[in-house]
């Protein structure tokens, strides 16, 4: 068996290498890869055919639709990472930093959890301001 860090909705698992299907993220060395096709063996090691995950797209939109997203993702210091299923989940997947904050929703649904949870991403904020200004990725506690 040979077992990764896989994204499973918005946590980490640990999965069989050959469990993987196309679409899933995983972990090797600290970098995050988007699986194009079933594992394999070759010479008696696994091959996952992937491509490594790079910064996320800059957008911006100003859109009231992701008002409360936007300023979730200021407070944490965050990028927010859209999946082809339509959903978003404020995280960046690129690099070695994989910290979550939030559930994995379609947008409309995540700017209301945004909304309704704002103080806990302004509280988190307070605690961590001169880290998260200086770049520094920090860990949140999963609260939802």
């Amino acid at each position: 068996m040979h077992l990764v860090q896989v994204l499973s909705h918005d946590h980490w698992v640990k999965k069989d290498v050959f469990e993987l299907v196309a679409g899933d993220v995983w972990q090797l060395n600290s970098q995050n890869y988007l699986v194009t096709g079933a594992a394999y063996l070759e010479n008696g090691r696994p091959i996952v055919p992937c491509e490594l995950i790079e910064d996320n797209e800059v957008r911006l939109r100003f859109d009231s639709r992701e008002k409360y997203i936007h300023m979730a993702m200021d407070y944490v210091g965050s990028s927010a990472t859209a999946f082809d299923d339509d959903t978003m989940m404020i995280c960046d997947l690129s690099g070695e930093t994989t910290n979550i904050y939030s559930p994995r929703l379609p947008m409309e649904e995540l700017n209301s959890f945004c909304k309704r949870h704002l103080n806990k991403y302004e509280a988190f904020f307070t605690r961590h301001q001169n880290k998260i200004k200086n770049g520094q990725s920090i860990a949140m506690a999963k609260f939802w």
